[in-house]
């Protein structure tokens, strides 16, 4: 490991409504199953925004925890690649600055923790018949390595 991507993060919260609000959060942790109704109602899209420094040197970016759904990285505006399904880790050789960085995580979270909400939606319902809740979002690390 040669860096771990601190926070704080901006997370921006898009409904699939195209709703949405911001909040700031210290580290990143999965909301799916979270104590606040707000995060574990939650379907669509999320965008972490920090900045970090560097020395530079890195060749790949891990994301330590992915929860289903589908991320995507853009670091310093360049997008690295996209995650659906494996290992979440990204090709960053030469898109790292030397000093300040800026790194976007998008998260598309998957509809069945949402779905198990809706009421008097024959569809919903049967789809979602037997699911409990499950984690979303991105936690734990966000790594570079050489």
């Amino acid at each position: 490991m040669l860096l771990n991507i601190k926070g704080p993060w901006n997370a921006e919260f898009t409904y699939i409504d195209g709703s949405s609000y911001v909040r700031s959060v210290p580290g990143l942790d999965e909301f799916g199953t979270s104590d606040d109704q707000e995060l574990r109602e939650f379907a669509g899209t999320v965008k972490y925004l920090t900045k970090f420094e560097s020395d530079e040197s890195g060749r790949c970016l891990k994301l330590e925890e992915v929860n289903k759904g589908i991320t995507e990285v853009y670091l310093n505006g360049k997008k690295t690649g996209l995650n659906w399904y494996g290992l979440p880790v990204f090709n960053i050789d030469k898109l790292l600055n030397k000093g300040r960085n800026r790194i976007e995580l998008v998260h598309t979270t998957l509809l069945s923790n949402y779905a198990m909400l809706l009421k008097n939606n024959p569809s919903a319902e049967r789809w979602s018949a037997g699911y409990q809740k499950m984690p979303a979002g991105i936690g734990g690390n966000v790594i570079i390595l050489d």
